[in-house]
């Protein structure tokens, strides 16, 4: 079947015969057992062959392989699909799988290496296409001695079709088990390496590990090919191969200097520009960050250097899942090396350490993963988000009434956690009518990012999902981000991007298609980043309303500097505070009539206000209003960036269905 039977290194002496032995042993029977007999046997074919030796080599394959690598074991078909790509040479498939009780296909080629002593690199650089995570199998390059150990071998791995491909890699025989997974297409050299007797395989420049090794020669290079088979059940579809091209195979006797240990160009983490984000995307692709980057979002999220170096090409930053912390030494090691080779990448923003942490598990896994990043890239974002108010006791991990543990969660969280980003989730749009705690939460974001010092995001709700929610219009979005910007925040994130039960975001996760959010959001995302980038250097004075106040809303004090005419009368929304969890006319749980009025947030510095944003609360229609200060006033346009002199103490304000205009006093 392919299998070698036996190989043993012995002197070079020269062969000079071939033989078959036919050999029968005789018994002449028993009681228990019939008399032997030779049989019948066919010699189809005996073939002798000198096996040539290679020495360093270089080679890009197209058609077919360079001879020197030779075929000794195919299982379960005949050989490997080869056809030319203009980037190497394709292997899609087999030829001639055997159907039967074998439950996998398995071709190995070889080739055999003039004893290399010493240090040297091997390298197989591969392009790959897994379609949907339903690959199971290997593509392995291996590195052996004369004996046919496996000095160290590295590659893609999946050992069941749930989990996802990873890297396979094993040092002196030893297999390790991967924590990390591979995106399901990409491309780049697995490398092998010796120095001394140290080997290192990796991806690129992703080091997957590193560990003492043999120092016997290498005499042989290997690629397995193999695909694990399963017919796919009611919960999990069939196994499948994948596509791959081989670019490049290598092999020399040097090897690249060891990367030192680059230092960050900080020390810590801080926000530079505002945020624009989204949660619950599609996979990262050239194509959704074309999109992504003229919808005017700037930071996306990713698995993976590969997803990085697509974000870079398209301008936006990137937020790393981090899975789950292991415990024990060897797998911790897999996460600082993976961390080691994205932490420098130009695109990096930082990484994903859980959402809604609370009670107690979520949490002790949310405090390891930041723990984890503070000690080994603490200039990295360590990025969680928050529960918002309202949220169960046991979601929290907090006793007593709604907001007080709330107030608790916020100290346990910023005590664990040591936030460097202040995100947060409030939905705010239900059929039934809008959520009564929206600005209540909203305050004590804002005052709690001014108390730690730490900037705010807002998710706010870009969809529908379950029974009970209303998809926003496009006024109603643009609603959430002006109040958002009023109350301080430095970043926008919308919920969902796209994603499967969920309908009316910015794209159709059915169709792939985007809507009219998007649209919407085009030119949104660019307003709010322009007027956030504005107050980036101040800080939020005071969120003022006038109107409806809202629960949780200071109305504008007569005494302001800052006055709008005609005057509003002020009238309390008349909701108070909860007692327990459930919706109730009177608390701030109930479903309530849209707000009316305006907002007047101020901005400064040393707690002198220089800017103002007013907003208008109606997103229903455009509303006209004059705002009165105690100075001339510029007036600030979002679209085209620039700021124009209304050369008065008073400005007349059109502003838009739920939008908001910014203004300053002049200098």
């Amino acid at each position: 079947n392919g299998k070698k039977l036996t190989s043993v290194t012995a002197a070079a002496k020269p062969v000079k015969a071939f033989r078959i032995k036919f050999l029968q042993m005789s018994f002449g029977g028993n009681a228990k057992l019939p008399p032997s007999h030779f049989g019948r046997f066919t010699i189809n074919s005996a073939s002798f062959e000198s096996l040539a030796r290679s020495d360093k080599f270089s080679e890009k394959p197209q058609a077919k392989l360079d001879a020197a690598w030779r075929k000794i074991a195919a299982v379960g078909a005949d050989d490997l699909k080869f056809s030319a790509d203009k980037e190497g040479l394709k292997i899609d498939g087999f030829v001639n799988i055997k159907d039967g009780k074998i439950p996998y296909t398995n071709v190995v080629y070889e080739r055999k290496i003039n004893p290399l002593n010493g240090d040297f690199t091997a390298l197989m650089d591969v392009k790959w296409a897994l379609k949907g995570n339903a690959f199971m199998g290997e593509v392995m390059l291996q590195a052996l001695d004369g004996k046919g150990n496996i000095l160290a071998q590295c590659g893609i791995s999946d050992v069941w079709i749930a989990y996802g491909a990873k890297a396979g890699f094993a040092i002196n025989g030893k297999k390790y088990r991967p924590v990390l997974g591979l995106p399901d297409t990409a491309a780049g050299p697995f490398i092998i390496e010796r120095r001394g007797d140290t080997f290192t395989v990796r991806l690129r420049e992703w080091k997957f590990l590193e560990t003492k090794g043999s120092t016997a020669p290498l005499e042989a290079l290997r690629m397995v090919f193999q695909h694990k088979r399963f017919k796919g059940n009611d919960k999990l579809p069939s196994s499948h191969f994948g596509e791959f091209i081989i670019r490049k195979i290598e092999l020399t006797d040097k090897v690249a200097a060891p990367l030192s240990a680059r230092q960050p160009k900080r020390k810590e983490w801080k926000l530079d520009e505002p945020i624009i984000w989204y949660w619950a995307g599609p996979d990262m692709s050239d194509e959704f960050a074309a999109e992504l980057a003229a919808g005017g979002w700037n930071v996306a999220f990713g698995r993976n250097m590969f997803d990085l170096d697509i974000m870079h090409r398209h301008g936006i930053k990137g937020v790393l899942w981090l899975g789950k912390i292991p415990e024990n030494p060897e797998e911790l090691s897999q996460y600082k090396n993976w961390l080691e080779s994205v932490r420098h990448h130009p695109a990096l923003l930082g990484v994903s350490c859980g959402d809604e942490p609370g009670g107690t598990e979520r949490m002790r896994q949310a405090q390891r993963r930041v723990e984890f990043m503070i000690e080994n890239a603490p200039e990295l974002l360590h990025f969680n988000n928050m529960y918002p108010c309202g949220a169960s006791n046991k979601q929290l991990g907090q006793p007593g009434a709604p907001i007080e543990a709330y107030e608790l969660h916020i100290k346990d969280y910023f005590t664990r956690l040591k936030p460097q980003l202040l995100s947060y989730d409030k939905y705010h749009f239900f059929k039934s009518g809008d959520g009564g705690s929206y600005f209540f939460n909203q305050a004590i974001i804002r005052e709690t990012a001014l108390r730690y010092n730490v900037p705010s995001m807002n998710i706010v709700q870009g969809c529908a999902w379950g029974f009970h929610w209303r998809v926003p219009t496009p006024q109603e979005y643009r609603y959430l981000a002006y109040t958002s910007l009023a109350y301080g925040s430095k970043g926008l994130s919308c919920y969902v991007y796209g994603y499967k039960g969920h309908w009316g975001s910015m794209r159709d996760p059915i169709t792939g298609k985007t809507g009219i959010l998007y649209e919407e959001a085009k030119v949104l995302n660019r307003e709010f980043y322009a007027i956030a980038k504005e107050l980036m250097d101040l800080k939020s004075l005071q969120p003022y309303h006038t109107g409806v106040i809202p629960y949780g809303g200071v109305a504008l004090p007569e005494n302001c500097e800052f006055q709008l005419e005609p005057r509003l009368k002020n009238v309390p929304q008349g909701l108070g505070k909860p007692k327990n969890f459930e919706p109730d006319p009177t608390n701030m749980f109930a479903r309530v009539k849209p707000i009316t009025g305006w907002m007047v947030s101020t901005f400064g510095k040393n707690g002198k206000a220089s800017h103002v944003l007013v907003v208008n609360l109606d997103y229903k229609k455009a509303a006209k209003t004059t705002l009165v200060a105690p100075g001339k006033l510029e007036k600030f346009d979002a679209v085209k960036r620039t700021w124009s002199a209304v050369n008065s103490n008073k400005a007349v304000l059109e502003i838009p269905a739920g939008s908001g205009i910014l203004l300053r006093l002049a200098k």
